[in-house]
């Protein structure tokens, strides 16, 4: 254990571990929605409007596209953008086997490893990394191993000698991943502190392998549509003929990356972002500059008609409940 706490620390990244009681496909497969909405980060205004927002963009209902690369797939998420004329896209990315990775508008990027332990675990690793810059020293130190840098989640409780008993949180669905219910009333959207146990709340209260054939997918599921394809071809291939995944012997396929970028409403995002998503940039396209820079908001915004938002003034207060 102790071991791999000093490796991941010398690696130029930083990362955290845990182990989950879910398929490794669930866990990515979910993560691949990209359906996140940060309401802790609510903005709350004179008009006692607080909105779901992210990153200081409002999260207005969504279109979906898919690309199918070589290796993996790419997800575009377009949203109207604060600019008139404009739209906001977030592009995620699934890599084969098991990497989903989140975007950004910066050369630092960030995403996850769902490695299957067997059937119903999975060690998820999230990893924090940049392809053509240094991190700084201090960061990937201060998130390495069993902790920091992705919030407060509570901490690992103690490892065991059972098989999967080591990289376990406190916070798991014996606790209700330390739901805080007064603040989920009073001050955000969920009384799970952060994104990582939200994540692991739904993906295991799903059960470790579930049916699939009861699910109705929608639009916005077509990432986790693609993906699901995409490994079952791959697998059917290799039990059919022989033939590995390409990207075993080739591993330049799959160096894909997460983008996000304001457009025109006529501009094409593939076009756009095209050479940096395909790893043939060293910088993304400058309209990923502008994701950080929204302009200000007006009470007569039209865009808030259709944006996902609570009509009451609540005071934003976050606290971490202790154990």
């Amino acid at each position: 254990m102790e071991r791999l706490v000093k490796v991941v620390e010398r690696l130029p990244l930083l990362a955290q571990i845990r182990v989950e009681d879910a398929d490794s496909v669930e866990c990515g497969g979910f993560t691949s929605a990209i359906l996140h909405s940060t309401v802790d980060e609510a903005r709350l205004d004179a008009t006692g409007i607080r909105e779901f927002i992210f990153g200081g963009r409002s999260h207005a209902p969504l279109t979906y596209e898919t690309f199918l690369a070589d290796a993996g797939v790419i997800g575009g998420a377009r949203r109207p953008a604060i600019e008139e004329g404009y739209d906001w896209w977030r592009c995620n990315v699934f890599a084969m086997p098991f990497y989903t990775m989140i975007p950004s508008e910066t050369t630092t990027l960030s995403g996850h490893a769902f490695v299957p332990i067997d059937d119903e675990n999975t060690m998820c690793w999230n990893i924090t990394w940049d392809p053509e810059n240094a991190l700084r020293p201090n960061l990937y130190r201060q998130g390495s191993g069993r902790g920091g840098g992705f919030g407060n989640d509570g901490g690992y409780r103690p490892d065991t000698t059972d098989w999967v008993g080591r990289w376990r949180q406190v916070a798991n669905a014996t606790n209700d991943y330390r739901r805080h219910y007064e603040a989920e009333r009073t001050a955000r959207f969920s009384g799970i502190v952060s994104i990582n146990l939200q994540d692991s709340g739904i993906q295991e209260s799903m059960g470790a392998i579930i049916d699939r054939t009861h699910e109705h997918l929608g639009q916005t599921d077509s990432m986790i549509i693609q993906m699901r394809r995409r490994l079952i071809k791959s697998a059917q291939r290799f039990m059919e003929t022989g033939e590995a995944p390409p990207e075993i012997d080739n591993p330049s396929l799959a160096r894909l990356r997460p983008l996000q970028m304001i457009l025109p409403r006529s501009a094409d995002w593939l076009e756009v972002g095209g050479d940096w998503m395909f790893g043939r940039a060293k910088e993304p396209p400058p309209e990923a500059a502008q994701v950080g820079r929204p302009p200000a908001r007006s009470a007569t915004d039209p865009l808030r008609e259709t944006a996902l938002v609570i009509k009451a003034p609540v005071a934003i207060k976050i606290e971490v409940p202790t154990p």
